[in-house]
């Protein structure tokens, strides 16, 4: 399972996307990643972090297939 932190999401229905403009930290149990601001464009499946992005990954950390 993994855990979004920020002080701030938007989500615009319309477009499906979720947004912050304030740090954002994204982790699980094994790894981290560390970045200014954030989009989920949750009809591409997909994550966009910019601004000082950083991360520490785990072989450990969870599959993104987990069935």
């Amino acid at each position: 399972r993994y855990v979004l932190t920020s002080e701030t999401l938007h989500y615009a229905k319309k477009t499906h996307i979720i947004r912050s403009g304030s740090r954002v930290t994204v982790n699980d149990e094994y790894s981290v990643m560390k970045a200014d601001s954030m989009e989920i464009l949750l009809n591409r499946d997909q994550v966009i972090l910019k601004g000082h992005v950083e991360g520490r990954f785990s072989e450990n950390s969870q599959d993104s297939n987990p069935l």
